[in-house]
């Protein structure tokens, strides 16, 4: 488990809108990492439905929004 202050481990993921998203090509930008555990539940919904919302805020601030879970690329297209 990473706690408050640690260092992110390193990570290479596809996205579906960003294409290959890492830790080293977001280092030292500003980025929010939401971890899930599954699409189209009530918590999923909730949770993402507030980044949604907050995205133009996020944006002007200069922060990146991914979500990641176990569901497919395809699944979210």
């Amino acid at each position: 488990m990473i706690a408050i202050g640690d260092s992110i481990p390193e990570f290479t993921l596809m996205s579906d809108k960003a294409g290959e998203v890492s830790a080293q090509g977001l280092l030292g930008k500003r980025y929010i990492l939401y971890v899930y555990p599954k699409d189209d539940t009530f918590g999923w919904t909730v949770e993402a439905t507030e980044f949604r919302d907050r995205i133009p805020q996020y944006q002007a601030l200069g922060i990146e929004v991914f979500g990641l879970s176990p569901d497919s690329i395809e699944s979210h297209n």
